[in-house]
Formats: C-alpha cells, sequence, structure tokens
C-alpha cells in the first residue's frame, strides 16, 4: 500500500519541482492518460555510432501538441553553429525553419524532458531547450556534426554528448535521418520507398512518435566520427521533429567570468593533500578552455579567479529526493520478481534514478533467480580466490585488508546464461559488449560539407570508409564476489588512477553491480559522498556502516549501475563507495567494470613507447586534427593518444 501511494504522489512531486529538479527513471506520462518510459521498446541500430530506436516514445497527443506550439510560435529560418565564433548562422546546408520551447514551457513539455533524461541517463540540467524543426518540400539538412567543434565547445558548459531526435509526424517520401558513416550501412535493406539520398548511409523513416538517441562522444569524451548524420530532403509532404541536444555538464547557466576562489566540495583539501590537484586537473583545477575546476582554492591555482559552480536549489530538490528515497526504502525489503524466467527481458522502466551525483541507478528484477543461482553454481565450480584490489601507480592486482571477499573471474560469453546477461547490461548502460573495431580509408569521401576529396576537405570529416578488423568490448569479464560473516570492501573508487588507466581500454566509466542473493544483515553497497545520504530514511533493519552515506540492500535479482566519470570523462568523487561488512548470512554479488574503451583482456602497449596507431595519423595531423581533436589525437599524461608520433608530443 505504501509503494502505492508513493508511486501515486511522484509524478505530482516531478511537476512541482520541475524546474529545478533532474528527471526521474520511470520518465514521465504520455499525452493523453500517461505514457510510461519503457527503454525496453529502444533498440540499439547500431554502436558505431551508438545509436537506438525507441518506437512510440511520444504519443500522437504529444507529438501534435508540440507541433501546435510550434505554430503559435514564431517559426524562423534554421542557422547553423559557427565552429570558431560560436554565432548561429544561415547556411544552405540547412534549410528547415525552427524554434526553442522552453524547458518546462508546460506540462506536456515538461514530462518529456524528464522521459528524456531517463532514457539517457543524463540530468535534464545538461540539455539545451528543445527546439522544434519543420522540413518543407526539398529542405534537408546536410551531413555534420552536432558536436561543437574549437573552443566554443566549452562556453556552455562543455560539448553536446548526445542528441535525442524525435519524429513529430510521419513522411510520405524522403526525410530520412541519415548516417553516412554507420557501421550497419553496408547492412541495411532498402527498397523503392526509401529516398536516393537515404541509400548513402545507415538510415531511419520518420515515423510520428519514435525517437532516435544517439551520442557524438565515445565515453572517453572525444568526437566520435561515426556520428555524421543529416536529414534527408523532403519529396513529399512535410515533416516534422523535435531535438534536444545535451551536453557534458549543466547548460542551465553561462559559465562566469574569471573572480574569487574557492573550494566547492568539503573534501577539497583532503584531495588536494593527496595529490589529486595533479592527478586530476580537470576535475580539481580546470583549465583556461573549460569551466574552473572545483577545489581551485585547495590546489592554489585560482589567484583572483572566481571558482563557481551551480548551486542546487535546496527546499525543492529536498522534496524530490526525499519522496524517491522513501519510495527506495520501500521497495528495497521487496524480494524481486525476476528478470522474467527464461528470457530476462530488459526493461529499463523498472529502473529508477536514485542519485544524479553520483549518478546511480537502481534496477529491481535485473536477474531472475534462475540466473541468480546459475551464476553462484558457476562460482562455486570455479576456484575461488582471495579478492585483490589494483595498486593505482603499479597498475597489478594485490591483496589488501580494505577488501576481505573472495571471487572469482567468468568467462565473456560463458554460456548462454551469461551472455544474454552481458547483452542486457549492454541494453541498459548503452556500451557495447560487442563493438567494431576498425579504420577508415581515403577511398572515398562523403557527399555534404566535404565534396571531393580536396586538401582542405582532407579531415575526420571525410574519412567515409570502414573496414571491419574485429569484435571487442568495453566490458572487463564478469567476477563473482562473496563476503561472508565480517567480510566487506573499504570506501574506495573504481575509477583506476595513475598512467596504468590506460593499459586496459582506458578509466573505468560505469559499475553495473548486481546482487545474487539476500542479506539477513549488513552487506550494504554504501556511498558516502551521495547527495542522497543526507535525506535517505532508514531504521534498525540497516547496518551502522549504512548510516554513513547513502546505501542500497543487497536483494536478489537486483543490480545498482552507477557512474565513476562525469559525462565529459572527468572523475567524478562522488563516485566513492564501499561494501559494508555482512553481519548475518552471506552476500553473492556480480561485478561488471565498463571502459572508456574497447577493454583488451591482454593488455595495451606501454604509453611509453612513441608510435602512431592508425594508419592516417599522418594525413589527420597534417590537416590540425593534434589541436583540434586532441583528446583523440594526443591524448593525456594517464591515456595517451593514437597519434602521438605524427603529433610529436613524444618524450625521448
Amino acid at each position: 500500500m505504501a509503494r502505492l501511494v508513493l508511486l501515486a504522489v511522484l509524478p505530482l512531486l516531478l511537476l512541482f519541482v520541475a524546474g529545478d529538479s533532474y528527471a526521474t527513471a520511470a520518465g514521465g506520462g504520455g499525452g493523453g492518460g500517461g505514457r510510461r518510459f519503457d527503454a525496453s521498446r529502444a533498440v540499439d541500430v547500431s554502436w558505431r555510432p551508438r545509436a537506438f530506436l525507441y518506437e512510440g516514445f511520444l504519443s500522437d497527443a504529444e507529438c501534435d501538441h508540440l507541433i501546435s506550439l510550434a505554430k503559435q510560435g514564431k517559426m524562423e529560418k534554421s542557422t547553423v553553429v559557427d565552429g570558431e565564433s560560436g554565432e548561429s548562422v544561415t547556411s544552405k546546408v540547412r534549410t528547415s525553419s525552427g524554434m526553442f520551447l522552453d524547458k518546462k514551457q508546460d506540462e506536456v513539455v515538461a514530462r518529456i524532458e524528464e522521459r528524456i533524461a531517463a532514457w539517457t541517463m543524463l540530468p535534464t540540467e545538461n540539455g539545451e531547450s528543445m527546439q522544434i524543426l519543420r522540413y518543407g518540400q526539398g529542405e534537408k539538412y546536410e551531413p555534420h556534426f552536432d558536436y561543437i567543434s574549437g573552443r566554443q565547445g566549452s562556453t556552455r558548459e562543455g560539448d553536446r554528448v548526445a542528441t535525442v531526435l524525435m519524429y513529430l509526424s510521419n513522411v510520405k517520401m524522403g526525410g530520412e535521418t541519415i548516417f553516412p558513416d554507420c557501421e550497419a550501412r553496408l547492412s541495411q535493406p532498402k527498397d523503392e520507398t526509401w529516398s536516393d539520398c537515404a541509400e548513402q548511409g545507415f538510415a531511419v523513416k520518420p515515423a510520428k512518435g519514435s525517437a532516435v538517441l544517439f551520442f557524438s562522444l565515445h565515453p572517453n569524451a572525444t568526437l566520435d566520427t561515426d556520428s555524421l548524420h543529416g536529414s534527408c530532403p523532403v519529396i513529399e509532404g512535410e515533416k516534422w521533429s523535435a531535438t534536444k541536444w545535451i551536453h557534458v555538464r549543466s547548460y542551465s547557466y553561462r559559465r562566469r567570468s574569471a573572480g574569487k576562489c574557492e573550494d566547492e566540495h568539503v573534501l577539497c583539501s583532503s584531495w588536494a593533500a593527496a595529490g589529486e590537484c595533479a592527478k586530476n586537473p580537470g576535475y580539481m583545477v580546470g583549465t583556461s578552455d573549460s569551466p574552473p575546476g572545483f577545489c581551485r582554492k585547495s590546489c592554489n591555482a585560482g589567484g583572483a579567479r572566481l571558482c563557481r559552480r551551480r548551486r542546487r536549489t535546496g527546499m525543492a530538490r529536498l522534496v524530490l529526493l526525499v519522496a524517491l528515497l522513501l519510495l527506495l526504502s520501500v521497495t528495497g525489503e521487496t524480494s524481486a520478481t525476476g528478470g522474467g524466467g527464461e528470457g530476462g527481458r530488459f526493461d529499463a522502466s523498472r529502473a529508477v534514478d536514485v542519485s544524479w551525483s553520483p549518478r546511480v541507478f537502481l534496477y529491481e528484477g535485473f536477474l531472475s533467480d534462475a540466473e541468480c543461482e546459475h551464476l553462484i553454481a558457476l562460482a562455486k565450480q570455479g576456484r575461488m580466490e582471495r579478492s585483490t584490489v589494483v595498486n593505482g601507480k603499479s597498475g597489478e592486482s594485490v591483496m589488501s585488508k580494505t577488501r576481505t571477499s573472495s571471487g572469482m573471474f567468468l568467462i565473456r560469453k560463458q554460456d548462454e546464461v551469461v551472455a544474454r546477461i552481458e547483452e542486457r547490461i549492454a541494453a541498459w548502460t548503452m556500451f557495447p559488449a560487442g563493438m567494431v573495431q576498425g579504420h577508415r580509408t581515403l577511398e572515398n569521401c562523403l557527399i555534404g560539407p566535404c565534396s571531393k576529396c580536396s586538401s582542405e576537405c582532407i579531415t575526420f570529416y571525410c574519412f567515409a570508409r570502414f573496414v571491419i578488423l574485429e569484435r571487442s568490448e568495453n566490458g572487463e569479464s564478469m567476477q563473482m564476489l562473496r563476503y561472508g560473516q565480517g567480510e566487506k570492501y573499504e570506501p574506495h573508487f573504481d575509477y583506476i588512477r595513475g598512467r596504468q588507466a590506460s593499459a586496459r581500454g582506458g578509466h573505468r566509466i560505469a559499475t553495473v553491480l548486481m546482487y545474487l542473493s539476500n542479506v539477513k544483515m549488513g552487506g550494504e553497497t554504501v556511498f558516502p559522498d551521495a547527495e542522497a545520504r543526507l535525506s535517505q530514511p532508514k531504521d534498525e533493519t540497516w547496518s551502522d556502516c549504512a548510516e554513513q552515506g547513502f546505501a542500497v540492500k543487497p536483494t536478489k535479482g537486483s543490480a545498482v549501475l552507477f557512474f565513476s566519470l562525469y559525462p565529459n570523462a572527468t572523475f567524478d568523487p562522488g563516485s566513492l563507495h564501499g561494501s559494508c561488512p555482512v553481519i548475518q548470512g552471506e552476500k553473492w554479488s556480480a561485478t561488471k567494470w565498463i571502459h572508456v574503451r574497447s577493454y583488451d583482456e591482454n593488455g595495451r602497449r606501454s604509453s611509453d613507447k612513441c608510435e602512431d596507431e592508425h594508419a592516417l595519423c599522418s594525413s589527420w595531423a597534417a590537416a590540425g586534427e593534434c589541436a583540434k581533436n586532441p583528446g583523440y589525437m594526443v591524448g593525456t599524461s594517464e591515456s595517451p593518444g593514437f597519434c602521438r608520433k605524427s603529433c610529436n608530443v613524444c618524450t625521448s
């Protein structure tokens, strides 16, 4: 009963605090009675780029409502962003008309905004206002990137990381969204109902109510050149759509100017003393091209410069958090109904966000009872050994009194059950369980902004042919863990600091922790620095350890997904977490760590060796990509780039 009451009240609370709150994973209603967010209806159509199609994301009533708002407003000729100046300018490459809606313009728009946050797992504050677009006959948008290149990418809190494109009408002919470099372009069947433009790549037909989500950045926040996309000319009819661009940081305000320096986290002095100013400068100090860091005072890096971070609105957010956490406390002790028996169907409508700082999501019934028991059986049949921790300097696995569990790794795709779970994890996290690796050639240039292979076109924008080499994934093999009475894992980061982070796929960006058994007492997963820690209700059923932060009780079949990195791939110190000691019973769990790049089980070559890792590095360097795309080309001291030799940045 309590759960039903809370579920009934929660949407009202969301609307009450819509202007300052983050989205709930349940999303919101659609037009005409409410459309529940159900990501099981979303399918991945490509991993290069990461692109997902969700049929029925909007109801017909919502589509009609958005079009009506646009018609009531002032539709103007669409513009493009100048990469150098950041100004909006008209261009013949984009001939549609459009207008922006206020984020919380009305109840319907607010619901859609919340649903987008639920799907993308990116907070509403990171998004620009929704843009409504109309394409008449012959109107188009030639292939382009949503990523904002140059220094302007940092003026409004970083580059665009993701785009949600919603179709508000059907189109009789043409108007497809096209990805010229998508891995699936060669295998997509097409007949006479597709336009000639759509034949040039992987394409999505505009279908009223459907939505496409794609990412412009790789998980390590470097440009995904495969995200090139465009809108084919409308041949018959008209096309209405709504676009939501989402940034790596909050887009709710412009970066303020320099001035007073201050710390914006209670642990800044401790982190500075531990050397984090040098180890994690992006978060601690900031750079000239990005917003100031959050610990500039402790790092003695501010001088007279301002150190401002957006101040969360207190009371409204507290009301929302209390409602969510009450819901969590009620459901946390309820036995999971299972992940769907034999199939274990992915249904992200069962996932709720429990924190946005760090980003933490709870999914009840992620695994079925049978799957939990199968994983435990595999572990018991194998060789369970004392768990280890990673030495941040050497990268070696060593035993430590901070971690006293025992465990073993399964082989990727070990059997049908394990493979099914791996695919489900990929569906939830939107990180590949098997990704095509390859290279491009200069045999063909795309038809679009660069129409021929001229010298000015020799940039990432024109490397249009993709050669498949192998399949790999971003995740480590699944680790099975057993915690006996008194066993624990003290608070730690899954993020791997130091140069060793580049050895196998870069930093860990996300963790999926699956509970395989119930625990009578103790064994909670605790986040000491989570924003929700002060407002989570707890009673005598929680251990003393769980009182030290926001905590999740281990419930058989449930899973927790949390991110160790911000969307801009910098370290999130709020992701500190641990496993409380088991007081009564035993705890079985399975952990999946996911990296920003393909994870090589055998390890990547030493970062000390100077070499290019792509056949076209010299061409890209000659075209100025070392400066334009330094994350990929040059890298950092902790994560070397792939064209260091051509960029002449290697140390002797």
